[in-house]
């Protein structure tokens, strides 16, 4: 990697010090040729060879290096911003290759709209899920037995529109507090002082909805 900057530099103050290149090799401990090349740009030094001539040209070639990279960087960005800045201008210039142009700003356009509808969808299906939770639900356990379905009650829940939910009947109520993970499909239930316990969807219809986790299946049916 060639570095002409620093050869340019090291030329620079090896003149203004009133060196020639003997001089200047003797004192920094290298060969002639290797400043020639140094100085004509044609290669960058190791770093205990920059230090050498530091040293000896009484400059700190790494802080000057590093500044001088910083504002390349600096102007390769702003010259990076002109160039997207210019291809957006002539992007909205419609009187040249017009129906190009517009095929390409028709692209964000649609992509946004996919985005708006994605996201109006997907409330509006929470909304539902939510509408179809929302009333007082039969908690029943389903026993299977001699090739026979049978269903016995086991308790009341019902899921309001606060978030709230209520355990039991009118006599002894257990109240707490429910959400719905829509990513998940699935209910996280917290009663009172009990441990906050999540159920996956396996079934959902308007009467009938059926939760379970690792440890049990809540089968739930709609009290008309």
């Amino acid at each position: 990697m060639k570095q002409p900057y620093l050869g340019k530099k090291v030329l620079k103050l090896r003149k203004a010090k009133g060196l020639t290149q003997t001089e200047l090799v003797e004192k920094c401990g290298i060969t002639i040729r290797t400043l020639q090349r140094i100085e004509s740009g044609e290669v960058t030094p190791r770093a205990y060879t920059i230090k050498a001539i530091s040293e000896v040209l009484d400059f700190d070639f790494f802080d000057s290096l590093n500044t001088n990279k910083l504002v390349r960087e600096s102007n390769n960005m702003l010259y990076r911003l002109e160039q997207v800045y210019k291809y957006i201008i002539d992007l909205f210039n419609l009187k040249i290759n017009t129906m190009r142009k517009l095929k390409i700003l028709s692209i964000p356009v649609i992509l946004i709209c996919i985005v708006l509808m994605t996201v109006s969808y997907n409330a509006n299906a929470q909304r539902r899920i939510h509408k179809k939770l929302i009333g007082t639900w039969q908690v029943v356990k389903i026993d299977n037995t001699e090739n026979q379905t049978q269903e016995k009650f086991i308790d009341w829940i019902s899921f309001e529109k606060e978030g709230t939910v209520q355990l039991g009947n009118h006599v002894t109520t257990k109240s707490g507090t429910w959400t719905y993970n829509e990513s998940k499909s699935s209910i996280v239930i917290k009663i009172e002082k009990n441990p906050m316990t999540e159920f996956n969807i396996t079934e959902f219809s308007k009467k009938n909805l059926t939760m379970e986790n690792k440890e049990n299946i809540m089968y739930l049916e709609k009290n008309k």
